[in-house]
């Protein structure tokens, strides 16, 4: 019966086809064309492969590179008029690997080039993180792209390019566009994809195919940018629209109807070593099936047909001016979620972006310096500081932080910690030349020229802003460090410029040594009094009020608040909710750490089950703090540790907001998984149980509606200000609720508006930083039309992925989906890790951030420099943990090209393991450090993609009906 059904189904395919096939009796003549662009994307440092020449490695690109090479040059002998389109990183790949391993590649591409076939576009320089770079970082990568003192500049290499930028992961923010136009760029090039693998789709009115398939004109209308985007599809696009003699042919149709008016342009745009363009090894009977045998099947497809053209982008541009208009305030990317959940939500991540940001605050710090003094920067320190920035270019690339997930490849993650130390070595050494002109300056700084009564004198420091902007009416926090000296509970300070201005800032903290004498001092100095670059001179006071105070502030086990704010706790220890002016703005459960575990019985969350509460000051000298001390576990018989928190409350008087220190170390548990991953060296075992981290979630109490929905505001490292709003759901009802939500670059802060009630959230950045740093996650009641939102900073959320509206069948999203290597959460690299994060957050009533909230979030986001004779003396703030050394989590044996690897899980707290094997007699016989790899045969390299048999029979059939759609019907008429 079964095989009656699919019979008959596929003769009702065969007989619609060939209707819908059958020449049309009267149509115009039309001399509309589709034009198919080939692009190849090089970059041959990954995620989620090693820096080897082998397939564990870029041996994989090369492999499949010359393949496609080989394949345009066999079909441009045969007459073909195919052509390529090329974008590279140039520090990574022309300019180190590709000269090494496969010059051929380079020579043969030039060749091409040269006879004005093939064409070279830009990407960056360095393979950077483009959205979140600085202007100086930003205007470097672009104009080394194109030439630089190594002549791996496209232009060296190739002696041409276009002015068209393929940015890396499709990274753009506003003001990168600008900049772009500024340095000579023309167009830029975006994913408008039908699978998860996006930039634009989800964020855009829904565009005709004609737009779609054509070059538009971007516009900001906050920025004032404009820019010309050209769509780009990827592979996941050529299975979605069945093949690309078909999506071809659909497009033709409706040139002929009249639909379409004008020229179309395919322009596929994929990663050079996608191994879809070297083809997969089907068995002999499936060989026919379309998209199965490279990027030879592609150009067979479509040659024959006299409507299709070859182009490159800059041949296309020529003739076919913009179709239509776009508008989108998203920092695009096309990572999981179409955001920055790849990159940025990895521990790994929020460490290497914490140590680029200390190395760009100390650049600015040596030249502050100079600065102030009217002093040139002298050679030694220069070179220090261009070494520096080299090995921050480096460390910038998008490969340091994903795409991978939950993990990267070990030996990408040893690269970067390399990197990471040589360019702290730099900075360090410069500006501790640069210090030694602040010491000698404050060596002779005796204390002010008026002193205050019943007043010691402390120590001399030089403040100096952070910001390029003037943030003097800024709240500012300063942290001095002094040794030596004893004080009562309750000291107070004053802080005197050198024109005798006193200023009485308020006591954050004191931390002492073990002797109790003073090491680290955190003062706060309110937007009330002004600070500008200088020397201040610092005294110790008795019995002194804060004669600017803003009010009572209060803090006990029951109250804590001042006059614009009040958290209100249970009797556990849990945040029961969070009023601004005496509305409610964050819901029971916010500021708590929990993870979502999946359980037996579904996902569950874990978190504290009370808190010891203890408090730090009791608001009598203008600032009252709150300690929260708690432990906790997740599940029962495979916890290896449990997790512990320490966090610390912080309000102060006349200062409308909430200061949050954390320090969270997760609980460890046992690792139950396989990461397989296509490559060996990605494998590893782990606990795929974990789904989401929240280390401090706030649950926004203001809701909206589709009418109004949530508007995400946020500022970017060219200080930028923008925003989007979450209406997806416009796009496709399937996006009514977000599981993830992260496209806003941070620098420093982010914040959500539904109608007039707004939160925003800043991080410091020189305790945890990260450039998209606040995921957040929608949810739709659709009983009420409302949406709820939550902000998880430094945390990651998980779910399903976005709609991305589609002509085609769901067959390219379905596979994406299933071979992709960044759609897993990233939770379950928080098992047993530890964060340490301080947060600043901020409510207000209007539709925007108002100017001064602005300048707080900023100051607090970017603490200025305070510089005091160097201590030897350093604060130890203890976290009750498990520090001991744990085994061993797991043992794996992965098959390789070469044999197999052998490799095991390190336990936490543990760097590496070394394993002695002896021979029969006892005596040691070799050693091994980590992994061993034994060499072997070659195995084979083409291999369909493990997909499910249900899967694989719709490719099949989409492949029987495609076949159909070209089989010859003749008029029988």
């Amino acid at each position: 019966m079964k095989i009656k059904v699919v019979t008959a189904g596929i003769l009702s395919v065969f007989l619609f086809a060939s209707w819908q096939n059958a020449p049309a009796f009267a149509r115009d003549a039309n001399d509309y064309k589709i034009y198919v662009a080939l692009g190849f994307h090089v970059n041959l440092i990954h995620s989620f492969r090693g820096d080897t020449p082998d397939e564990a490695g870029f041996g994989q690109d090369i492999r499949i590179i010359r393949k496609t090479i080989d394949t345009l040059n066999m079909y441009n002998k045969r007459g073909v008029d195919v052509k390529a389109v090329w974008d590279f990183d140039n520090l990574f790949s022309l300019q180190d690997i590709l000269p090494k391993y496969a010059p051929d590649i380079i020579d043969n591409i030039k060749t091409r080039v040269k006879a004005e076939r093939d064409e070279v576009i830009l990407m960056s320089y360095n393979n950077a993180v483009s959205s979140a770079l600085t202007e100086g970082e930003f205007r470097l990568s672009v104009r080394r792209a194109i030439t630089n003192k190594a002549q791996s500049g496209v232009k060296d290499i190739f002696g041409e390019f276009s002015p068209i930028v393929r940015p890396q992961e499709m990274m753009t923010t506003p003001g990168n566009f600008n900049l772009y136009k500024k340095l000579g760029i023309k167009a830029v090039v975006l994913y408008y994809s039908a699978i998860p693998f996006d930039a634009i789709r989800s964020f855009i009115r829904p565009l005709r195919r004609y737009e779609a398939h054509n070059p538009l004109n971007y516009v900001n209308r906050e920025t004032g940018e404009k820019m010309v985007v050209i769509p780009a599809y990827n592979t996941g696009d050529l299975v979605e629209n069945g093949s690309l003699r078909s999506w071809a042919r659909t497009l033709h149709k409706k040139q002929i109807s009249g639909e379409i008016k004008g020229d179309l342009l395919i322009f596929i745009n994929s990663d050079a070593d996608d191994p879809y363009w070297y083809g997969y090894g089907l068995p002999w009977y499936l060989n026919w099936l379309p998209n199965a045998n490279g990027v030879e099947q592609l150009i067979e497809e479509i040659s024959e047909l006299e409507y299709v053209k070859f182009t490159t982008l800059a041949d296309y541009l020529k003739g076919h001016p913009p179709v239509g208009e776009i508008s989108f305030g998203q920092d695009t990317a096309d990572g999981s979620f179409s955001g920055y959940n790849s990159w940025a939500e990895k521990p790994s991540s929020q460490a290497y972006w914490t140590h680029i940001v200390a190395n760009r605050r100390a650049h600015r710090l040596i030249k502050k310096i100079f600065e102030a003094e009217a002093l040139p920067v002298s050679s030694e320190i220069s070179n220090l500081l261009k070494l520096s920035m080299g090995k921050r270019l480096e460390l910038l690339s998008a490969t340091n932080f994903g795409i991978a997930a939950p993990f990267l490849v070990r030996g990408r993650i040893k690269a970067a910690d390399k990197i990471v130390r040589e360019m702290k070595v730099y900075s360090g050494m410069a500006l501790e030349l640069a210090l030694k002109v602040t010491d000698k300056k404050l060596n002779n700084a005796y204390g002010a020229i008026l002193k205050p009564s019943n007043s010691t004198f402390l120590k001399s420091f030089m403040f100096f802003n952070s910001q390029k902007e003037n943030l003097a009416k800024a709240g500012q926090f300063l942290t001095l460090e002094i040794a030596g000296a004893a004080f009562e509970k309750g000291a107070t300070f004053n802080i005197i410029s050198k024109n005798g201005t006193i200023i009485i800032p308020y006591v954050i903290d004191i931390f002492r040594d073990d002797n109790r004498q003073l090491n680290l001092l955190k003062l706060y100095v309110a937007n009330s009094y002004r600070m500008v670059d200088g020397t201040y001179f610092l005294y110790s006071t008795k019995n002194q009020k804060n004669k600017k105070s803003g009010g009572p502030v209060f803090a006990s086990k029951k109250v804590f608040k001042n006059q614009y704010i009040e958290v209100r706790l249970s009797d556990n220890g849990f945040i029961s909710e969070v009023m601004y002016k005496g509305i409610r703005q964050l819901e029971a459960g916010s500021l708590m750490p929990g993870v979502n575990y999946k359980t037996e019985s579904g996902l569950q969350k874990f978190s504290p089950e009370n808190f010891n509460l203890v408090v730090g000051r009791d608001g009598s000298t203008g600032v009252a703090s709150l300690r929260l001390l708690a432990s906790f576990k997740i599940g029962e018989g495979d916890r290896l540790s449990l997790g512990y928190v320490n966090y610390k409350l912080t309000l102060i008087s006349g200062v409308p907001y909430l200061f949050i220190e954390g320090n969270v170390s997760y609980p460890a548990t046992m690792p139950d998984a396989f990461l397989p991953g296509s490559n060996p060296l990605l494998a590893r075992m782990y606990d795929a149980k974990w789904a989401e981290v929240m280390p401090t979630e706030l649950i926004f109490s203001h809701k909206a509606e589709t009418r109004t929905p949530f508007k995400i505001l946020k500022r970017n490292y060219l200080g930028k200000d923008s925003s989007y709003k979450l209406d997806y759901f416009k796009r496709s009802e399937k996006n009514l609720n977000l599981a993830s939500v992260n496209n806003h670059i941070t620098s420093e802060y982010v914040a959500v508006v539904a109608k007039e009630k707004g939160v925003a959230v800043a991080m410091d950045t020189t305790v945890l930083a990260s450039f998209a740093f606040c995921p957040m996650k929608l949810d739709f009641d659709p009983e009420k039309s409302l949406f709820t939102i939550r902000l998880n900073p430094f945390g990651t959320y998980y779910g399903p992925q976005y709609y991305q509206p589609t002509w085609g069948q769901g067959i390219g999203r379905q596979g994406a989906l299933i071979v992709g290597p960044q759609f897993n959460s990233s939770a379950s690299a928080y098992n047993g890790s530890q964060q340490k994060f301080s947060l600043m957050v901020a409510f207000f009533d209007d539709k925007n951030i108002p100017s001064q909230v602005k300048k707080d979030l900023i100051g607090f986001a970017d603490p200025p420099f305070v510089l005091t004779r160097k201590n030897k003396l350093k604060p130890v703030e203890k976290l009750q943990r498990n520090e001991r050394p744990m085994p061993p989590k797991g043992f794996v044996a992965v098959p390789t090209t070469k044999g197999v690897r052998f490799q095991w899980e390190p336990g936490f707290k543990v760097a590496s393991y070394r394993v002695r094997i002896n021979d029969d007699k006892g005596k040691p016989k070799a050693e091994i450090i980590n992994a061993l790899e034994f060499k072997a045969g070659s195995a084979g390299l083409r291999v369909w993609p493990d997909l499910p048999f249900l899967l694989k029979l719709k490719i099949i059939f989409s492949g029987i009906a495609e076949k159909i759609l070209f089989l010859p019907v003749f008029n029988l008429s």
